[in-house]
């Protein structure tokens, strides 16, 4: 029996070819849309899609960029793009070998963009229509996917470039295409029928209209690229976590929600709740299927739900839903903060390790250059230190971890992230807070001490060890 469902997607990712050619570093997706009406058969080539998706892009490099480069299932094919205000744009099409991997052919798109990405124009967007099946790639070269536009399961995933990645006809370009960092994506899916949807756009919104089913995705964070699976799952969901299993799951899934549950209830009377932002996603797939990590969900196969996913995994995820503002980005203090808060929350063994590991990457690092052991904290990234600033804001909550304790380092942690959930906060305003919020002088000489003085060096030149560093404060 054949389905007729709307998938409306986003996701994406870049790379190109201008006149001359750019690296795929230089793009970057900032939103997309993508509007899909599928039919379903269980003959793969009756299976029918007619899709069009919108993104808007910019460029982060220095040469002009006219031309992107796409690639789509060998079983779609593109029909026309358009740019700003509907424009038609120049497209030269072919079915193109993939060098260096798996996948014999691709459908390839060249398209000429209205203008030329520049430093002075960095940002246009456009508009892609194709149409086709999906065509199993198991079936030509791609191993263990066997994903088609069947009614009884199907995923859209760039991994079966059911929408088109941006991306140079080979393998390096494609792997680099599939990780593109998390942007704005939306989805919207359409069908008769009780099957449901679920995805990394983990925040849904289901409408009845006449007997067909409106699902509206999107999520409330920047998502990796949307993979989106329509089957008849089961769903447990809170304010953290959604668990989807198809059928014959539910025990399995009634247990993961639970772990997931303790975790989440864990983290939030240490760190605090997760604010702003949607549930982590564990989605099962069919037996088979290969796991897929992303920023926001666990793909995993439903054979291995019981066993296939530790509790480290579970904490590591649901942390990552509550990183500090400000956390990932190079020479930000949150990087370091984050760091020490996962390794204390994971136990006393990687705690350890961690703290190891910093002193040591940093007394390495001064030893190469003593400027940094001169040099406060609040002034390194005006020399250009970043990366060591990482690791010595890393080493100094590492070192305030010991000092304060278990319970009161928690305590002053939740207060840096409540302090600073909504505002930019630079090292000089983490030092403020730090002098104002511990009570301890020793303590607080230590804060001073680096982030003030840049006395660092002269406490790691006479430390040989993490504990030798943290005793000379208490």
């Amino acid at each position: 029996m054949s389905r007729t469902f709307i998938a409306l997607i986003s996701f994406w990712f870049l790379a190109v070819t201008p006149s001359a050619e750019a690296e795929s570093s230089e793009i970057r997706l900032l939103n997309s849309t993508l509007i899909t009406k599928l039919h379903f058969d269980r003959n793969p080539e009756r299976g029918k899609m007619v899709a069009a998706l919108q993104v808007s892009l910019r460029t982060t490099g220095e040469d002009p960029i006219d031309t992107v480069t796409v690639l789509l299932n060998p079983g779609l094919r593109f029909v026309r793009a358009t740019g700003p205000k509907n424009q038609p744009l120049q497209m030269r099409t072919s079915a193109t070998p993939i060098s260096d991997g798996d996948i014999p052919t691709l459908n390839m798109a060249e398209i000429t963009l209205a203008a030329p990405l520049t430093n002075d124009a960095p940002r246009t967007g456009i508009t892609i229509h194709y149409e086709g099946f999906l065509q199993d790639l198991t079936m030509n070269g791609r191993s263990r996917l066997g994903e088609t536009l069947h009614p009884d399961y199907t995923v859209l995933r760039p991994q079966n470039f059911a929408y088109p990645v941006f991306a140079e006809p080979n393998m390096t370009a494609i792997r680099t295409a599939w990780n593109h960092p998390p942007f704005g994506q939306v989805a919207f899916v359409e069908f008769a029928g009780n099957n449901t949807v679920v995805s990394n756009l983990t925040d849904v919104e289901p409408t009845l209209e006449g007997g067909v089913t409106k699902f509206y995705l999107k999520n409330r964070r920047p998502t990796q690229l949307a993979t989106i699976a329509i089957g008849p799952f089961t769903t447990q969901r809170t304010d953290t976590v959604l668990v989807a299993m198809l059928p014959g799951g539910s025990d399995e899934g009634a247990s993961l929600a639970g772990r997931a549950a303790n975790q989440s209830n864990m983290l939030d009377r240490l760190i605090g709740p997760a604010s702003g932002t949607s549930p982590f996603a564990f989605i099962s797939l069919p037996a088979g299927h290969n796991r897929i990590l992303q920023n926001s969900a666990l793909f995993i196969p439903e054979d291995t739900i019981a066993t296939g996913v530790s509790d480290r995994e579970i904490l590591e995820f649901l942390f990552n839903q509550r990183r500090a503002r400000g956390s990932g980005t190079p020479g930000h203090w949150a990087t370091g903060l984050d760091r020490v808060v996962l390794a204390a929350l994971s136990g006393e063994n990687t705690l350890e390790s961690a703290q190891k590991s910093l002193f040591q990457t940093a007394k390495t690092s001064i030893e190469a250059n003593p400027d940094l052991g001169k040099t406060a904290l609040i002034d390194f990234i005006t020399k250009g230190y970043t990366k060591e600033l990482d690791t010595l804001s890393g080493l100094l909550f590492a070192s305030l971890h010991d000092l304060l304790g278990r319970d009161d380092f928690f305590a002053l942690v939740r207060g840096i992230r409540a302090e600073f959930t909504t505002s930019y906060a630079d090292m000089e305003s983490l030092n403020e807070y730090l002098e104002a919020n511990i009570d301890d002088k020793k303590v607080r000489k230590l804060v001073k001490n680096w982030v003030e003085k840049g006395r660092n060096g002269k406490d790691l030149a006479k430390t040989a060890a993490f504990d030798a560093l943290v005793k000379r404060y208490r």
